[in-house]
């Protein structure tokens, strides 16, 4: 037998006599990979010769920590191996597996880019679900500079914004909290001008300090009231009130300014009622001072002269505070 075919015979016994399980498995390094997830596995940057329950174990090795969303970093394959062999012992299987393919992988993340467009966009969406604090009012808002695009993981997106001043109109900054897959991944804010052009109620004539309003006084018009949120939109709202000081033409109508109409005057004598279980007292008494339903006012009890706090509960009746 010549030594060629003795060499062929030795090759073939040996094929023959080894366990199946000890064939052997390539391991291909891609040049360039994607992943979504924080973590990269050998399968992300790694093809296998085959597909068995041996290599999707492999396949599932955590190697390291992935790169920040929409950034890129370059490992090297060499490393990958040891770093394996050392963390997963996988020196026992030398012999059945073989390290092939590209000396360098890039592994970029995948990510969701957030640029100055879609975040201006949440802004104005947030204003027009909230325009009920404003009713028939075109709202604009002008950011002193524009944001930088930025990167977040790929998920479900969503955002919460809270504006600087809760009635939403003075409002000078709006923060955005930003969340993929219920989890906080960037927090922002913006600054700027928010403008809001609504009809308010204006006074149409020169008014006195305690005049009863009525409609013949008042108007409507169409100004920027985000540095006036407490003014009134509606003459209707304003009927009955009575005013707390002097107004020119033309002047905004705001809530400091007027004060329900009193329905106790000062010097007036009152009915005192004092309810305490089933029993029930009553006393004449003299008012102090004018005030509406609701108000608390001081009031002179006329036989003993005596100051008690009272609650104007209605026409001439108040209810002693205890």
């Amino acid at each position: 037998m010549s030594v060629f075919m003795h060499r062929l015979f030795l090759i073939l016994l040996f094929s023959i006599l080894t366990p199946s399980f000890a064939h052997s498995l390539e391991i291909i390094f891609k040049p360039s990979a994607t992943v979504e997830g924080s973590g990269i596995t050998l399968g992300d940057v790694a093809d296998f010769s085959e597909q068995s329950e041996y290599s999707a174990a492999l396949a599932s090795l955590y190697i390291c920590k992935a790169p920040d969303p929409g950034e890129t970093t370059a490992f090297r394959a060499i490393r990958i191996k040891n770093h394996l062999n050392k963390t997963n012992k996988l020196q026992d299987a030398v012999d059945t597996l073989y390290w092939k393919g590209s000396p360098i992988i890039k592994v970029s993340r995948s990510a969701t880019i957030i640029g100055p467009n879609r975040i201006l966009s949440i802004i104005e969406t947030f204003l027009a679900r909230n325009s009920t604090a404003f009713p028939d009012a075109t709202v604009q808002f002008t950011p002193s500079k524009l944001p930088l695009p930025f990167a977040v993981p790929v998920g479900e997106l969503s955002y919460d914004v809270i504006p600087s001043d809760p009635s939403i109109i003075g409002s000078s900054r709006f923060s955005i909290i930003f969340k993929v897959n219920n989890t906080v991944v960037k927090n922002m804010s913006i600054i700027g001008k928010l403008a809001v052009f609504a009809d308010i109620v204006v006074a149409g004539k020169p008014l006195i300090r305690g005049q009863l309003l009525t409609s013949d006084d008042l108007e409507l018009k169409r100004m920027e009231i985000s540095k006036t949120p407490d003014s009134f939109f509606s003459i209707h709202d304003l009927a009955g009130k009575r005013l707390k000081r002097n107004m020119r033409a033309g002047s905004v109508l705001r809530e400091s300014y007027v004060e329900p109409m009193p329905i106790i005057l000062q010097g007036q004598k009152v009915k005192m009622v004092l309810q305490n279980k089933s029993l029930t007292l009553t006393a004449t008494g003299l008012a102090r001072r004018d005030g509406a339903v609701g108000d608390v006012i001081r009031v002179q009890n006329i036989n003993s002269r005596k100051i008690i706090l009272c609650r104007i509960a209605g026409p001439g009746i108040v209810e002693v505070i205890l």
